[in-house]
C-alpha cells in the first residue's frame, strides 16, 4: 500500500473525539458535574464531523461539558449552536480546571467505547491531538499559498508592462518637451530679416501659444513620472508579498512534513506504546488490515488478468491452427475418397504440421 492509504484512516481516528452520544446522556457514562463557561477560543478549527462545532480565533464560546480525550462539548453564544470541539483550541481560565468538568469514570473499554458508537482514545493522545489541531489550521491558513503567487506573478507583469508603457510616454513627451522649447526660442529671437517681415501682434501669439504648449507637456510629463512613481511603489509592494507568499509555501511544506511525523510518530513510532493501551482503535486496525488484504487480492487478481491476457493471445492463436487442421483433414478426407492421393498426402501433412504448432502454443501458455 502507498503512504497516503496507511495514513488516511489513522489521521480519522485522530481527529474522531471520544465522546459520549445523546443515547449515553443520563446513563452510567454521564458526567459527575456540568458546569457552563465562557471561555476564549485561541486557535481557530473547522469542524470534520457533523456533531463538531467550527471555531473562529478571538469569539468566545461556553463550554458546557468536558471528557477524558481532550475533547468537550460547547455552545456558540449567540447562534446557541452545541456541539464537540477539541480543548486545546480554548483558553483555560487559571480559575477552572478542566478536570472538574471531566467525566469522573474511568476511562471506557473497547468494547463500551464500541457500544457508545465513539473511539477511546488514551491519555498520550491528547497532546497529540491538540498538536494535529494546531497544524491542521496552520496548514489549512496556507493551502492556497501557490495559486497566491501564480495570481501575483500575474499582476507583478501587469505592473511592468503598465510602467514601460508609461516610460515610453515619458519619452514621447521629452522630445515634444525639447521641439517646443525649440520653438518658442525661435518665436522669442526671429531672425531680424524675418522680424521685420512679420507683424509684432502674430509674432506675440506665437510666443504665447508655445508656452500654454510647453506649460501643458510638463504638467503631463509631471503626471506621467508620478504615475511611474506610484507603480514603482506598487511593484516593490507586490515583490514583498510574494517574497512572503513564497516563504509560506515553504513553511507549509515544513508543516505537512511535520503532519507526517506526528502522525507516523503517534500511531506507528513507538508500538508498544500503542499496543499498551486497552485496544486503542482496534476497529480502525481492523479495518486497515482488511483494506490491506483486499489491496493485496487487488494486485494478484491484475497480475492473473495480465498474465490471462497473454494467455488467451496464445490459445486464440493456437485454436485457429486446430481450425486449419480440421480443415485440411476434411479436404484430405475428399482426396481419399476421389483417389487423389498427392492432395491426401499433402494435406494429412499440413493438417499434423497445424496440430503440432497449436499443442507447442498451448504448452507455452500453460507455463504461463
Amino acid at each position: 500500500m502507498s503512504s497516503m492509504s496507511t495514513t488516511l484512516p489513522l489521521v480519522r481516528a485522530l481527529t474522531a473525539p471520544a465522546r459520549a452520544n445523546s443515547s449515553s446522556v443520563g446513563n452510567s457514562s454521564a458526567p459527575a458535574k456540568q458546569k457552563q463557561l465562557t471561555v476564549r477560543i485561541l486557535i481557530g478549527y473547522n469542524a470534520i464531523l457533523e456533531d463538531e462545532l467550527d471555531l473562529v480565533a478571538g469569539n468566545n464560546l461556553i463550554v458546557l461539558e468536558t471528557f477524558h480525550d481532550g475533547w468537550g462539548i460547547g455552545m456558540h453564544p449567540f447562534s446557541e449552536q452545541k456541539g464537540a470541539f477539541p480543548l486545546g483550541c480554548v483558553e483555560q481560565p487559571d480559575d477552572v480546571e478542566w478536570a472538574s468538568l471531566i467525566v469522573s469514570l474511568n476511562p471506557p473499554t473497547y468494547e463500551e467505547a464500541v457500544s457508545l458508537g465513539s473511539h477511546a482514545f488514551p491519555p498520550f493522545l491528547s497532546s497529540a491531538a491538540e498538536e494535529y489541531a494546531i497544524l491542521k489550521n496552520s496548514i489549512m491558513s496556507k493551502y492556497y499559498a501557490q495559486d497566491m503567487i501564480d495570481s501575483k506573478n500575474i499582476a507583478i507583469e501587469s505592473i511592468k508592462s503598465k510602467i514601460t508603457s508609461f516610460e515610453s510616454c515619458l519619452e514621447f513627451i521629452d522630445t515634444e518637451i525639447l521641439s517646443a522649447k525649440s520653438d518658442l526660442d525661435k518665436a522669442k529671437n526671429p531672425p531680424q530679416e524675418s522680424a521685420l517681415a512679420l507683424e509684432s501682434s502674430k509674432s506675440q501669439m506665437d510666443v504665447t501659444h508655445f508656452k500654454q504648449t510647453l506649460s501643458q507637456l510638463q504638467k503631463s510629463r509631471s503626471h506621467i513620472q508620478n504615475v511611474i512613481l506610484k507603480c514603482d511603489l506598487q511593484h516593490s509592494k507586490m515583490i514583498e508579498e510574494l517574497k512572503i507568499l513564497t516563504d509560506a509555501l515553504v513553511e507549509l511544506e515544513d508543516l505537512r512534513e511535520q503532519l507526517d511525523c506526528l502522525i507516523r510518530r503517534t500511531f506507528l513510532g513507538d508500538k508498544n506504546e500503542v499496543n499498551a493501551a486497552p485496544q486503542i482503535f482496534a476497529k480502525d486496525l481492523i479495518k486497515w488490515k482488511i483494506v490491506g488484504q483486499f489491496e493485496n487480492q487487488l494486485d494478484e487478481a491484475n497480475f492473473k488478468r495480465s498474465l490471462f491476457k497473454e494467455t488467451k493471445e496464445l490459445l486464440v492463436v493456437a485454436n485457429a491452427h486446430l481450425h486449419a487442421a480440421l480443415h485440411s483433414w476434411e479436404v484430405a478426407y475428399e482426396a481419399n475418397f476421389s483417389n487423389d492421393s498427392s492432395t491426401m498426402k499433402e494435406e494429412s501433412k499440413k493438417a499434423i504440421e497445424e496440430v503440432a504448432e497449436a499443442i507447442s502454443l498451448i504448452t507455452i501458455a500453460k507455463k504461463t
